[in-house]
């Protein structure tokens, strides 16, 4: 592993941010490199509202070749995930949470009931995969 960060190379990033005031609000994307997969989603903030969760698949550990990029797989592809929550408040203060479960992240945007909705979701598109190879 340590190899494959110290020749680190990224597949190409792809997204469209949005800008709210003080906010820059961040959707789903997938960060694909030689040494790590992961996908980031959230909000940044120049005030006190920055809240960005990391989800990193837990395949990460047994990735076979580091000289190459793999092909970017999307979200539901790649099963089970950890989280890591970064938020920082008015004074600058970061805190790393880290997470087994996405359903923070739901409660803390107001919606609650679509965490069991994108569970399924992303269930489906796995058999829907599968079905496919």
């Amino acid at each position: 592993m340590k190899k494959r960060f110290e020749q680190l190379r990224f597949a190409p990033l792809e997204n469209h941010l949005s800008i709210k005031g003080k906010d820059i609000d961040i959707p789903l994307m997938e960060i694909q490199s030689n040494a790590i997969n992961m996908f980031i989603e959230g909000t940044y903030s120049y005030g006190d509202n920055t809240n960005i969760w990391i989800s990193i698949p837990l395949d990460n550990l047994n990735t076979p070749d580091g000289s190459v990029i793999p092909p970017k797989r999307g979200y539901a592809a790649t099963k089970r995930k950890i989280y890591v929550e970064f938020t920082a408040d008015k004074n600058g203060e970061n805190t790393l949470k880290f997470r087994f479960r996405k359903k923070q992240f739901y409660k803390q945007r107001g919606m609650p009931k679509q965490y069991r909705a994108d569970l399924k979701m992303y269930r489906n598109m796995r058999k829907e995969q599968k079905k496919g190879h």
